[in-house]
């Protein structure tokens, strides 16, 4: 461990090793809170970290990017921490109010993981991760290569693990995402995740 705490990017590929397990602790721990606040538990954190992980190899990602798309698949609720209760429980009986309110999750969680240098990449993530390829996303609209690469690839990763848990079938969930090519997600990383699926059954597990 070190001393004093850094932000991913000060560091080198061979600091990486010794300083992602604390930063990987903390984020899968508030990511499994904020799941559990959000009412979507069934997104696991550390699926959406395995997945993250497995495209990330696939682009053969440098360690720091690498990194910092798994703190982002982590964190990427973690601002529903800061939501209210009221606003959750509107929310989940439908109020349209409360439903736009939400939409602010991202922001709101990426002002929190920039606080904490740890974790102060993931904050682009965090705060783009509801983007669209096509432009129709949230919160500011962005398209294509215009949104973060690594946000990018957490929204390819959660969209599988939505569809997934939706359909409980791994094939049928690919295929859900694949149709999402090019509007939700990048083409390029919907690609990755089928190669991925493909070379690594213990995802399918």
């Amino acid at each position: 461990g070190r001393d004093r705490a850094v932000l991913v990017t000060e560091l080198t590929d061979r600091d990486l090793e010794a300083e992602e397990p604390e930063a990987i602790r903390i984020a899968s721990g508030l990511g499994i809170v904020a799941g559990i606040r959000s009412g979507d538990a069934d997104v696991q954190p550390d699926q959406a970290d395995a997945i993250v992980t497995a495209i990330a190899k696939e682009l053969a990602l440098d360690p720091g990017t690498t990194l910092s798309a798994r703190l982002g698949a982590l964190l990427h609720d973690v601002g529903y921490l800061a939501v209210p209760d009221t606003t959750l429980a509107r929310a989940r009986r439908g109020d349209p109010a409360a439903v736009e309110a939400l939409r602010a999750h991202g922001p709101i969680g990426a002002t929190l993981v920039a606080r904490v240098p740890a974790l102060a990449a993931a904050a682009p993530i965090v705060h783009h991760h509801e983007e669209r390829y096509d432009g129709t996303g949230a919160p500011d609209g962005l398209r294509a290569e215009t949104i973060p690469l690594p946000a990018r690839i957490v929204a390819t990763a959660i969209a599988y693990l939505e569809h997934l848990r939706d359909v409980d079938d791994h094939a049928h969930a690919l295929e859900r995402v694949r149709a999402e090519a090019g509007r939700r997600l990048d083409p390029g990383f919907v690609d990755a995740l089928v190669r991925a699926l493909a070379h690594r059954s213990e995802l399918l597990a």
